[in-house]
This record gives C-alpha cells, structure tokens and sequence, in this order.
C-alpha cells in the first residue's frame, strides 16, 4: 500500500488470495501479473495506480471488488474472463484511460457508479441476462455516444447516464421504470426510443436535455415526476392518457415547447409546470381539479381552454394577454370561483 517506487510485480501462482488495498496509492505502478488461481479482486486493491497500463485477469475470477481499480487514470483496455458473474460498486470509477470493454456473458450483476466518469470510454458491450443498468453506471462517460442495451434489462436506474455524452439510445422493451436523474444534462442526446411497458418516467429524468426536440410517451406511463423534461428542446408532446400523477416544474425552462396534449387523467397541474415555456393555446381536460400556478410566468400563452363544468381551485395566475375559453353557460360559474376573481373580464364562453 503506498509503495510509491513500485512499478512491476508479477505474483506467483501459489499466492491464492490478495487482500484489500494491497497495491492502494502505488503511483508508479505500470504493469502487473495476478497469480492464475485467484478467485477475486478485493476491494481498493489497485485503487489510486494511476499510472497502472497492464493487468491480467485470470480465468477463474469471479468478482471485482468496490473500488478495485478506482482512479486507474493510464489503464485504456481490460479483458474480463468469462467466469466473471459480479462487479461491485464503483470498480473502474474514475479510470479517465479506459476506451473500451467487453463484458462477459457469465456477468450477472453490476453495482453502482461502476464507470462512473471514464472520461474516454467510448465502447461498451453489456451480455445479455444483466437486468438493470445501475445507479450512476455511466454518469460523466462524456465519450460514449452510443449504447446497445440487451433484451435483458428491465430497469434504468437513477444517475445512470447522467452528464453522459450520449446522442441516441434505444431503450428495451422490459423496462418499465427509468430512475431520478437518469439522462441528467445529457445535452448531446437528440434520440431516445422508449419501450411500450414503460411506467414511471423519475424525477429529472431528461433534465437540461437541450438537443432532445421530441418524444413519443407509450400508452402505459402512469407517473412522470419533478422537472423531468425540464430545459429540454421539446417542441411538443403529446402525454397519454394513461398518466395520472406529474411533478412540479415539468416542462419548465422548454423555451422551445408550442405544443402540448394533455392526459385527460390528469386532476392536478402542479407549480410552475409551463413556466418559460412557447406555448400559444393550451387545453385543460375535464378532470383537473386543481391547477397550482401552473401558467404564472407563460407570457406567450394567449388562449386556455377548460373542459370541466366546474372550475378548478388551487392557485392561478396568467398573463396579461390570455383569454379563457369555458364550456357554454358555465362563464357565471367560473366568475364566481374566488381564484378567477381577477380574470373576470377574460373569461369567454366556447363556441
């Protein structure tokens, strides 16, 4: 640990076991040769050799410890055996070197931040049978572009691609969640396919996604959270009907966004959920009961439509040049509603 001067080591066969944070910090470390019997990589063992180019890994290793090569700065290649079934969380973190990697089919499970800002890593094949990309698996990986994800994968957790230089990816048909912050500032992306069985759509998913112009939502999307498209370049989107519950600040900061369909399942617009927004005309569906200064700061919206025969209550604020259109015979109605008091002279009755 630390052995600053170290820079080869080749450890015979007859050491069977290595243990945590034997090689930690060895700065000048460049090449090593692991005996052809060890089983595992333990936590922290190469962690900080930043100068480390060369490694074998024998067939017969089965686990990549946490942090195992963490900082790894000068390493741009690895070949992983096929017996290797697990690599825990954050192993080839910070390996700013590494280009590429293959992963072996025998992998079965991949913990968290695992490549986490490898800063060059460009190409990556992921085996069929790994179910889910983990938290902040890809996140900074400023030079992968493009990903070919497996049938297998059903869930893509959060972080997992935030800050990442992705430009387009097909999501797989399996999955039915996509985490809180998963594409975060992903500002290169302009594609994403997303899969028929897709239910949640987390917090920041597609946030500050500048490039990202469009987007098909499936059928089964049930819940979109907080500032999810958020700052993104959608011109519009058209939300199925299918989606009951939106966070706060959806589509705030889409300076870009004129057109929006929305759920008619919806009961609640929550906060500052247009704020910024290009948007003209807007349709409110018949069973939103509430609206929370959803529209405060749309100064391009000139017409809002109301469905529902009874207004909705909650907060309400609109520009100066908006006119509210509600359904015949109900402009009394809404009058009356103590948070259209200050709209009375623009509420207008539908043709």
């Amino acid at each position: 640990m630390y052995c600053n001067q170290l820079n080869s080591i080749v450890i015979p066969d007859s050491v069977p076991f290595i243990d945590d944070s034997v090689f930690e910090g060895c700065g000048s470390l460049k090449t090593v040769k692991l005996p052809g019997k060890l089983e595992s990589l333990r936590p922290n063992c190469f962690m900080g050799c930043r100068n480390l180019e060369s490694i074998n890994l024998p067939k017969g290793v089965t686990v990549i410890g946490n942090s195992a090569f963490y900082g790894c700065e000068s390493l741009t290649s690895l070949d992983l055996p096929e017996t290797v079934s697990m690599i825990e969380e954050n192993a080839f973190a910070l390996c700013k070197g590494l280009e590429s990697i293959v992963l072996p089919k025998s992998l079965s499970s991949i913990h968290k931040n695992v490549f986490s800002y490898c800063e060059n890593l460009s190409s990556v094949k992921i085996p069929e049978g790994v179910t889910f990309i983990g938290i902040g698996m890809f996140s900074g990986c400023r030079s992968l572009e493009e990903l070919d994800l497996p049938k297998s994968i059903d869930r893509i957790s959060d972080q997992a691609f935030m800050n990442s230089g992705l430009k387009k990816i097909a999501i797989p048909d399996n999955v039915m969640y996509i985490g809180d912050d998963a594409f975060y500032w992903c500002e290169n992306l302009t594609s994403v396919t997303l899969p028929e069985e897709l239910q949640t759509i987390g917090q920041r998913a597609f946030w500050n996604c500048g490039s990202l112009s469009s987007l098909e939502l499936p059928d089964k999307v049930t819940s979109i959270g907080a500032d999810a498209f958020a700052n993104t370049g959608l011109a519009t989107l058209n939300m199925p009907n299918s989606v009951e519950a939106i966070g706060e600040r959806l589509f705030s900061g889409c300076t870009k966004l004129v057109s929006v369909t929305l759920s008619e399942s919806l009961q609640v617009l929550p906060e500052a959920m247009f704020d910024g927004c290009a948007l003209e005309t807007l349709t409110i569906p018949e069973g939103v009961v509430q609206i929370n200064n959803a529209f405060s700061f749309v100064t391009s919206l000139k017409s809002l439509y109301f469905l529902s025969q009874n207004p909705p209550v909650g907060t309400f604020n609109i520009c100066e040049e908006t006119i509210v259109y509600v359904p015949k015979g109900r402009v009394e109605a809404y009058k009356s509603q103590f948070m259209w008091s200050d709209f009375t002279d623009r509420i207008c009755e539908m043709e």
